[in-house]
């Protein structure tokens, strides 16, 4: 197998045990009330499979949680907003690109976890509904 088709085989292997996974613990289980439950019971198993103890993680349940993240933010900040932060951040990580190896090659490598440390801010978008609200009070 050429190199160039090696990270399509893995998304497919890993894309099929996903998906066996899905069908066996979320559709066939017992029945649950509502979507929001098996949305639930679907997260829950992408977060297992994204960090398994011995193997080396799913890829597809790595980027279907992905996805999500960006799909919540988008709908958090709404089309134009996250669109407008999408852009900087791409424009900012190439011009961070650029800065670390600059300061690599002036100070020979090691201000590199500096440089990087700087940009690693953990930004998570969540919303309460009007019942979590009243569970809530």
């Amino acid at each position: 197998m050429t190199s160039k088709f090696k990270p399509l085989v893995l998304y497919a292997t890993d894309f099929y045990k996903l998906s066996s996974l899905l069908v066996q613990r979320v559709l066939l289980s017992k029945p649950v009330g509502n979507l929001a439950a098996y949305k639930q019971k679907t997260k829950q198993l992408l977060l297992d499979q994204s960090r398994p103890s011995s193997a080396s993680p799913n890829v597809a349940a790595v980027t279907l949680l992905h996805w999500d993240r960006e799909f919540g933010l988008l709908q958090y900040y709404g089309v134009q907003e996250y669109s407008r932060r999408w852009i900087k951040s791409r424009s900012s990580s190439s011009t961070t690109s650029a800065s670390i190896s600059q300061a690599t090659e002036e100070a020979g490598g090691a201000s590199i976890n500096k440089a990087t440390n700087n940009n690693n801010v953990a930004r998570v978008a969540f919303m309460i509904t009007s019942e979590q609200r009243q569970k809530l009070s």
